[in-house]
């Protein structure tokens, strides 16, 4: 099948010409509604921490030291497989996300993160 170039800009010129654009209604009643607050006060709230979950590593080094005894390092730590959470709930156990002052307190994950050593002793 042959392409003729004339009948595909007379036929876009047509279906440029047929779009009509549709004017925005300018008749349209706007509301002026004034927001409710709908967060929950930090004081009608538990707060409820759940502590990190951790895992103790050994880590041994041991060097050999010719002529004498090798040299051995024994380091043990605790690594935080999951960050400790605050959140906040209700009085019926509902964990509440709507808080006000969001800002003022701590929420979420805290103190050290996924991997991290918490601390070592040998």
């Amino acid at each position: 099948m042959r392409v003729n170039i004339k009948n595909i800009s007379i036929l876009l010129c047509i279906g440029l010409l047929s779009c009509e654009t549709v004017p925005e209604n300018q008749n349209a009643n706007s509301l002026n509604v004034t927001p409710i607050e709908t967060c929950i006060s930090v004081s009608s709230l538990i707060k409820v921490e759940v502590p990190a979950k951790t895992k103790i590593q050994y880590a041994i080094t041991i060097i050999d030291n010719p002529p004498y005894e090798p040299i051995e390092n024994k380091v043990k730590r605790e690594v935080v497989i999951k960050q400790a959470n605050i959140y906040y709930q209700d009085s019926n156990g509902n964990k509440i996300l709507d808080i006000c002052d969001k800002e003022n307190i701590l929420l979420g994950n805290v103190g050290p993160g996924i991997g991290e050593t918490i601390g070592s002793a040998n």
